[in-house]
C-alpha cells in the first residue's frame, strides 16, 4: 500500500515537476510586475476605496492573487497538456516503430522458415534417392551374390558329376585290367 502510494506520488512529481514550476515562476513574474508598477497606498487611496492600507495589503491584495494564481494555472495546465501530448506521441511513435520492428522481424523469420522447410524438402529429396539408390545397390549385390553362389554350385555340380564319371571311367578300366 505505501510502496503504492510513494509510487503514485513519484509519477506525479515527474509529470508535474516542470509545470508546476512553471506556473509558480508565472506567477512570481506576474506579481513582481504587480509590485513594482502598482499606485502607492495613500491615506486618499484607501479613503477612496482604492487599496487597503494594511501590512500584508503593501505586498499582496485579492485582485493581484487571483491574477498569479490565474496565470500560474493556465501556464501549469498548458505545460503540463503539452507534456502530456508531447509523451503520448512519443509512446504512439515507439509502439509504432517496435510494432514495425516485430513485422520486420516476423517477416524475416517467415523467409527464414521459408529457406529453410525449402532445404530441407530438398535434402529430404536427396536422402530418399540417395536411400533409393542404396536400396537398388543391395539389390544387385545381392543378385549378383545369388548368382554368383548360383554358379558357383552349378560349377561344383559339374566337377562334382565329372569327378565321378571318371571314378566310374577309371574304377571300370582298374577292374577290366584285372
Amino acid at each position: 500500500m505505501f510502496q503504492r502510494t510513494r509510487q503514485r506520488v513519484s509519477d506525479f512529481a515527474a509529470d508535474w515537476a516542470a509545470p508546476i514550476l512553471m506556473g509558480l515562476t508565472t506567477a512570481a513574474v506576474v506579481w513582481t510586475i504587480w509590485y513594482i508598477t502598482r499606485v502607492p497606498c495613500t491615506t486618499v487611496a484607501a479613503a477612496n476605496g482604492l487599496c487597503n492600507p494594511g501590512v500584508v495589503a503593501r505586498y499582496i491584495t485579492v485582485e493581484i492573487l487571483l491574477q498569479s494564481g490565474g496565470a500560474a494555472l493556465a501556464v501549469g495546465a498548458l505545460k503540463g497538456g503539452y507534456d502530456r501530448t508531447m509523451m503520448r506521441r512519443m509512446i504512439n511513435e515507439e509502439r509504432e516503430a517496435r510494432q514495425a520492428s516485430e513485422q520486420h522481424l516476423a517477416e524475416q523469420i517467415a523467409e527464414q522458415r521459408k529457406r529453410s522447410d525449402a532445404a530441407f524438402a530438398m535434402l529430404t529429396e536427396m536422402f530418399n534417392e540417395f536411400r533409393e539408390e542404396r536400396r537398388e545397390e543391395r539389390q544387385r549385390a545381392n543378385e549378383e551374390h545369388r548368382l554368383t553362389i548360383a554358379t558357383q554350385q552349378a560349377l561344383l555340380d559339374v566337377i562334382t558329376r565329372l569327378t565321378q564319371r571318371n571314378g566310374n571311367s577309371n574304377g571300370r578300366s582298374e577292374n577290366g585290367d584285372n
